[in-house]
């Protein structure tokens, strides 16, 4: 097809100036969760599992959650 094409244009311009490696479909990157979604051309990158791993490592996956710890635009004196 000629997005395969098109892939295949981007990936040798690539490789001229870095080493490349297809390792097949990416689930993780530098700590990142990515997941692709072909269908809708939407790709999602969470790091859900990391924020997990502060609150553990800190003892705090009993706080409560909230959205904002204050008023929003407080003047503190």
């Amino acid at each position: 097809t000629n997005d395969e094409k098109l892939y295949r244009q981007f990936l040798a311009e690539l490789s001229k100036d870095f080493e490349l490696s297809d390792q097949g479909k990416v689930n993780w990157y530098l700590g990142v969760s990515v997941k692709q979604d072909l269908t809708n051309h939407c790709t999602t990158l969470s790091q859900e599992q990391y924020v997990k791993d502060v609150l553990e490592r800190f003892r705090m996956t009993g706080a409560t959650p909230v959205s904002t710890p204050m008023e929003a635009n407080t003047h503190l004196t």
